[in-house]
């Protein structure tokens, strides 16, 4: 901002609206300006699922675990 934006500014304010306002800027001078965030790293994040991608096809994929003739439920 120039000094001549600057004076376009203030002109129209009475001398109460600057007290004001230097009154408020007084009391906002023991805020810390806003923290800059963490630049993203590029690093590629460790794989989660390591196994995915690993198998080449089922045979059965709906095949229950436990053959049906061993079922307790079923005897």
């Amino acid at each position: 901002m120039t000094k001549d934006q600057l004076q376009a500014l203030i002109e129209p304010l009475s001398w109460e609206d600057l007290q004001v306002l230097r009154q408020l800027l007084d009391e906002r001078s023991h805020l810390q300006p806003p923290t800059q965030s963490e630049p993203v790293t590029t690093e590629p994040e460790p794989n989660e699922n390591p196994l995915k991608g690993s198998v080449l096809h089922y045979d059965d994929p709906f095949e229950p675990a436990v053959p049906i003739e061993d079922w307790e439920v079923l005897q």
